[in-house]
């Protein structure tokens, strides 16, 4: 009962002026306190490397491939597996498949990137070169003893640097990769594309020779004519999916506003890390100043009492 009639009296005897008046008595304090964290700040700030931010946009609009009609061809179709031209996101699936772990493992594999997502320090802006964290590489540039980390583990390291979407307004993709080095952060979201719009196309054109030799015999065997013709549809349609996913460079994402090479920093934002290590300053000087101002306050009542 006592602390809490304490509680009660403090807080009625805390008054504007008075507060004003503890500010002006402990101002030294409060300013030295701000003037720590606030070099503290700074100084965590500059440690920090800079970082680029390269960005792109890409819609995945296909070529129109005339769509045969199938009459009671359907599950036939359906079960060769052939695109019949019906409602997919195609724009989900690219994301899916470069957000896929699959995806990663196989793209640092073939263009030996590791390094380059894992190690990266910072950038020399004299060399236009990388500089490797030494505690993960020697000085041959060769994975220290135990410091190689798994792909799963890299994987969370592109993770977080990389940002692809679906703008809700166009339908485009956005994709944006965040690195110490500028012309890296470009240059993986070109190997990026390029691996993801291989797999594909790689994919529809197995996809397709698959189901033309699969259609070709049926149409041997088959010997009533309405058939024949249906499934010489299908293969048309076959044909002209197969010939513009052996054409067409861009076959899945076709680029709108490529990577760029960025000349500004997007991170870290040091005014903002001094800013709120200030503001941070503040609110703790002052709760130490109420906190020290309550206890002589209770001391003082209790002795009182």
């Amino acid at each position: 009962m006592l602390s809490k009639k304490i509680v009660l009296d403090f807080e009625q005897e805390i008054s504007p002026k008075k507060i004003f008046s503890l500010i002006i008595l402990n101002r030294l304090f409060i300013f030295l306190i701000f003037l720590t964290f606030s070099i503290s700040g700074a100084i965590y700030s500059l440690l920090i490397p800079n970082s680029y931010l390269s960005e792109s946009v890409y819609s995945t609009e296909e070529a129109q491939i005339t769509q045969p009609s199938l009459g009671g061809l359907g599950g036939l179709a359906g079960f060769v597996g052939l695109d019949l031209g019906g409602p997919t996101n195609k724009a989900s699936m690219a994301i899916e498949l470069i957000n896929s772990r699959a995806f990663f493992r196989s793209l640092i594999e073939e263009n030996k990137i590791l390094k380059k997502i894992y190690a990266a320090k910072k950038f020399d802006q004299v060399s236009n070169e990388i500089i490797f964290d030494n505690n993960l590489l020697d000085s041959n540039g060769e994975w220290k003893k135990n410091k190689k980390p798994s792909y799963l583990k890299a994987y969370k390291s592109f993770q977080s640097a990389l940002s692809i979407s679906i703008n809700p307004e166009t339908g485009f993709i956005e994709l944006s990769y965040e690195h110490v080095s500028p012309i890296f952060a470009s240059d993986i979201i070109e190997l990026i594309v390029k691996k993801a719009n291989s797999y594909l196309r790689k994919r529809d054109i197995e996809s397709s020779e698959e189901a033309l030799t699969f259609l070709r015999d049926q149409v041997r065997q088959e010997v009533v004519v309405s058939v024949k013709n249906s499934i010489g549809k299908l293969i048309e349609s076959q044909l002209e999916k197969l010939m513009v996913a052996q054409i067409s460079k861009e076959y899945y994402l076709k680029k709108i506003e490529p990577p760029f090479i960025p000349e500004v920093k997007s991170n870290p934002r040091r005014s903002l890390i001094v800013f709120m290590s200030g503001l941070i300053s503040l609110l703790f000087s002052l709760t130490f100043i109420f906190i020290r101002e309550f206890i002589l306050f209770s001391r003082k009542r209790e002795a009182d009492v």
